[in-house]
């Protein structure tokens, strides 16, 4: 089992900007010499949910502070940008760290988001096929065109650029086993990851594997994992209690997120807008639950069995630290990951998914 760290770059009351940036890279930099395996960063527009939702400038700064940190967006919301532009950021941010990035796509979760950017929600599964099709496309050929596509109306592109790595950096995709699976991508979800969630998407993965559309690399192996809020603190009672701040301001900025929803979706509409996204609304202040037995919180010998029996359950091969998160304070997020790397991730990265 690897680790690695999931953040959305939270706008933090009274912090200003270049202080919450310098802060994170303090963070990743620590995560880099620390032996944490990847940071992921979030997108979102318009909202204090997320500072950096033009991920590539603000991961081009980690690739510089560190040395074998793999980086990436998790997740690029493709619906919403030119296929052009994505193919040169990602040789771009692939070149610059030494091949080094990892890339998650998605769909995008907030229905208005797609409203900001000139298009219905309900066209975000065809935005997002068509437009990934066409980023791998560029990556693998050096060329892109437009023919028989809906969405784009372009001539043959030469993209006079490439990646450092071939075909393509490893793709992830979040939620979905079996998405993820029969196109040949990593698999992150945000609840821990059971045989039965392992063995469907890796019958995707297999039952898939030479279909069109795979954008896996020869010789990748499937892997999925896990994101989740961890706190380590000298008691139980204080590690909670930072999970459950975590919980209760990373809840509240995603309602804000959500905020133009009501405005940019009709009223017949909204419900099925949100659908299956309704969980990521988050609780209200007040309302968030005690963390349960598997939520990482406690002294660091409580966090290390945690992990130990995680992964000797062989489901999962990869968890997402949100470190910080919410109302976690940048302090609490330092000292948690550097405990965790000091006296957690050695007993466990050593015992891997079957």
């Amino acid at each position: 089992m690897r680790f690695g760290v999931f953040d959305h770059l939270e706008r933090i009351p009274g912090t200003p900007l270049p202080e919450l940036f310098r802060q994170r890279l303090e963070l990743v930099k620590l995560a880099d010499e620390g032996g944490i395996t990847g940071y992921h960063l979030a997108e979102h527009h318009g909202c204090e949910l997320c500072m950096a939702p033009n991920q590539e400038s603000f991961l081009s700064a980690v690739a510089a502070v560190t040395t074998r940190l793999r980086i990436g967006p998790l997740v690029k919301c493709l619906p919403l940008h030119a296929p052009l532009s994505l193919i040169q950021d990602i040789c771009i941010l692939d070149n610059l760290s030494g091949g080094r990035l990892d890339y998650g796509v998605g769909r995008g979760v907030a229905p208005s988001e797609h409203a900001f950017f000139g298009h219905s929600w309900q066209e975000d599964r065809q935005r997002f096929d068509e437009t990934l099709d066409i980023v791998v496309q560029g990556l693998r050929t050096g060329k892109i065109d437009s023919e028989g596509r809906k969405f784009f109306d372009f001539p043959t592109i030469d993209v006079a650029m490439e990646p450092a790595q071939t075909p393509n950096p490893p793709f992830w995709y979040p939620g979905d086993p079996k998405t993820a699976g029969s196109r040949g991508m990593a698999c992150v979800t945000f609840a821990r990851v059971t045989a039965d969630l392992r063995q469907r998407y890796l019958t995707a993965w297999e039952s898939n594997k030479d279909e069109l559309g795979r954008v896996d690399a020869p010789g990748q192996r499937p892997l999925i994992g896990n994101a989740e809020v961890v706190a380590i603190a000298d008691s139980a009672e204080s590690a909670r209690e930072i999970v459950m701040r975590a919980q209760s301001g990373l809840g509240r900025r995603i309602r804000q997120a959500h905020e133009y929803d009501q405005r940019v979706i009709p009223p017949d509409e909204l419900e099925a807008a949100l659908g299956t996204r309704r969980f990521l609304q988050g609780r209200r202040p007040g309302d968030a639950a005690v963390p349960g037995p598997q939520v990482p919180a406690g002294t660091v010998e409580m966090v290390r069995e945690n992990y130990l029996a995680y992964a000797e359950e062989g489901n999962c091969d990869y968890v997402l630290l949100q470190l910080p998160t919410g109302d976690m304070t940048h302090l609490e997020a330092m000292h948690t990951l550097e405990r965790f790397c000091e006296e957690v991730l050695p007993a466990v990265t050593a015992i891997g998914a079957g």
